[in-house]
Order: C-alpha cells, then sequence, then structure tokens
C-alpha cells in the first residue's frame, strides 16, 4: 500500500457519512506532477478506485458527487 492510500484511509475512516472526493483531494497533500486541481483530484479518484477494488473503501451510493467510505 502506498503512501497516498494510507493518508487516504485515515481521511476517510474519520467520517461515517464519507467524503467526497473533491474533499479527499482537499485534505490530501499533493504529490509531485500534481500541478493543477484537476490532476490531483484524478489522481486521488484513481487511488479511491484501486482501495475500492482492493475491498478497502466504498461509494455510499450511486448518485454524483461520489461519497466515500471505509468499508
Amino acid at each position: 500500500m502506498t503512501d497516498i492510500q494510507k493518508s487516504i484511509l485515515s481521511l476517510v475512516e474519520r467520517r461515517f457519512d464519507g467524503y467526497c472526493t473533491c474533499d479527499i483531494a482537499a485534505l490530501s497533500a499533493r504529490q509531485p506532477g500534481s500541478d493543477s486541481n484537476r490532476q490531483h483530484s484524478a489522481l486521488i479518484l484513481r487511488e479511491l478506485r484501486a482501495l475500492e477494488k482492493a475491498g478497502l473503501v466504498r461509494r455510499l451510493d450511486d448518485g454524483k458527487p461520489i461519497a466515500w467510505c471505509k468499508a
């Protein structure tokens, strides 16, 4: 598990009602190569989807914006 995935999991564990992707991106430290907010949010979404595939986080519902919580 990468450092960014660990930080995302620690953020998601804080709230039972979930965080939107943009909230997680705003609270996460920027990674090298994430020059714009759009790039940073895309990176966070990619990591969230990887964590979802691993069964560590889940979507609260099928609505938009996507809210994430710990699985």
